[in-house]
């Protein structure tokens, strides 16, 4: 990557992330997706006729003229994505995102499994509490009166 391409487009991670990501966040696949963490818009070569009137070629132009920008795929049938939040992350987009997230839940697994047991513990605190308000509330006769 020349310097140029790095100081448009961020790079999180040269890691590649690894398929157990892939299988617990990516549901969804698409022929076009941007990267909404660095701004590259990936595209699958091929049958033109999958695109909308007029898109493929525009992304082939675009590609030819910002080849670091406009990504195109010849070896899949499909772009892998996942949503984090409001953000579109593709699965393989060379800024890496996907490693940088994967090694973020990794090097702090300890600290989210704390959060997530305390915040379970809290939650079913919570719901008891709410049951038992439940059960001390009148019966209903379902007439609109208790």
């Amino acid at each position: 990557m020349t310097d140029e391409v790095q100081e448009r487009f961020p790079q999180f991670s040269s890691e590649k992330p690894s398929e157990e990501l892939y299988l617990a966040f990516c549901h969804s696949a698409s022929i076009a997706i941007d990267c909404d963490m660095c701004g590259r818009t990936h595209f699958v070569s091929g049958n033109e006729a999958d695109y909308d009137e007029g898109e493929y070629q525009k992304l082939l132009e675009n590609k030819t003229t910002n080849p670091d920008k406009y990504i195109e795929h010849n070896d899949v049938d499909s772009i892998r994505w996942f949503r984090l939040g409001d953000d579109q992350i593709v699965f393989d987009c060379p800024c890496g995102f996907a490693a940088y997230f994967e090694n973020i839940m990794i090097n702090y697994r300890n600290s989210i499994i704390k959060y997530l047991k305390a915040k379970s513990d809290a939650n079913l605190a919570n719901a008891k509490d709410f049951a038992k308000k439940i059960t001390e509330l009148p019966e209903y006769d379902g007439q609109g009166t208790s």
